[in-house]
């Protein structure tokens, strides 16, 4: 699924009236991908593409310009394997070795064995029509509402 989203991410089609059939744009680092080893995307409440790239970075993209943030040594250290935005426009990032980071913009959390995150790895994201985060870890699926994390094991 991964590689299948890797694809889909790295290359966006853009559908045209083009009779020869569909138009292929590729982004890369030379247009402001921070690593042309895209590992997830997301798309935000305001319409801007989020894109996780392999370690460390993601990188935004309004349809004009690219903005990349670097996730600084103490909140990831391992892949990101996914990424979701939430109601609030938050992201969260799923991480291979360090668990879930929730970025609002300006700041970033982490979530891990250290602070009660089953495991360190938060390896694919979801939000629901309620508003809760749904992650799938090695430690089972937890659900956060904003307050709350349930974690299903059975």
């Amino acid at each position: 699924m991964h590689l299948a989203c890797l694809l889909l991410v790295v290359t966006m089609v853009q559908c045209s009236k083009n009779p020869s059939g569909p138009v292929w744009t590729t982004f890369t680092t030379e247009d402001g991908l921070a690593n042309n080893w895209v590992t997830a995307i997301t798309i935000d409440p305001m319409g801007n593409k989020w894109f996780g790239c392999m370690i460390r970075s993601i990188s935004c993209y309004d349809d004009r310009s690219w903005t990349t943030y670097t996730i600084p040594d103490e909140y990831v250290c391992g892949w990101i394997f996914d990424i979701v935005a939430d109601k609030d426009n938050n992201k969260w990032i799923g991480t291979l070795g360090s668990g879930a980071v929730k970025f609002d913009g300006v700041s970033w959390t982490s979530y891990n064995e250290s602070n009660g995150f089953p495991g360190n790895d938060a390896l694919a994201l979801a939000t629901d029509t309620e508003g809760n985060i749904w992650f799938g870890t090695r430690g089972g699926v937890v659900k956060y509402d904003g307050d709350e994390w349930v974690t299903y094991t059975e």
